[in-house]
């Protein structure tokens, strides 16, 4: 709610299971924790989480009892300035049956193809179409793509966001990597300003 109130309305919550580093051999982010790693409970846990987070930024009173997260007699306060709420995107493997539905179930997805990561132009248009039948509509409703650094070809590159932005896609996420330790990279990245299709 802080971000929201601070960017005067354009915070975007993204929600996924996490990565438990599998496909880098490793799960530091979760093991060396205690998380837990099991992603059918994870996902249960993140169900729970987000119905919590919703009746957070509703202002109002609650309590809640979970088979995870237990919550008596809270309320917190200021509400976030955007009403109903701040959009949740979720995330995940495209096309996995439990993240597509809990995507459909919120306002929007940013997943990665679960195999060749990049979702295609038919994987955005499915997914659309799903939105449009489960929702009657695909207002309000938005589909990023991305996660990954910018590409060495950037006409190549364009030519991608041109081909899934027909399908439907509303934003691209470009990765900056965060161990880089080279500022002038991600300075120089943030200077050049997002890759434009338009």
């Amino acid at each position: 709610m802080t971000l929201d109130h601070l960017s005067n309305g354009r915070m975007i919550l993204g929600v996924g299971l996490g990565d438990t580093g599998e496909s880098i051999g490793a799960d530091s982010s979760f093991a060396h924790f205690g998380e837990m790693l099991d992603p059918k409970q994870r996902a249960r846990m993140l169900d729970e989480g987000i119905e919590i987070i919703t009746r957070v930024w509703s202002g109002e009173p609650f309590s809640f009892d979970g088979e995870f997260y237990k919550i008596r007699d809270a309320q917190i306060l200021p509400k976030p300035v955007q009403q109903p709420r701040i959009p949740i995107w979720v995330g995940g493997g495209y096309p996995n049956r439990g993240p597509v539905a809990r995507a459909l179930r919120w306002d929007g997805s940013c997943m990665y193809k679960q195999q060749g990561h990049w979702m295609q132009p038919e994987d955005v248009r499915t997914l659309r179409e799903r939105v449009i039948a489960e929702r009657g509509t695909a207002d309000g409703y938005d589909i990023a793509v991305g996660g990954a650094p910018r590409w060495e070809d950037e006409d190549k590159q364009r030519a991608y966001l041109e081909s899934v932005a027909a399908e439907g896609v509303t934003w691209w996420h470009e990765y900056v990597s965060p161990n880089a330790g080279d500022f002038e990279v991600q300075r120089k990245l943030i200077e050049g300003g997002p890759l434009r299709i338009d």
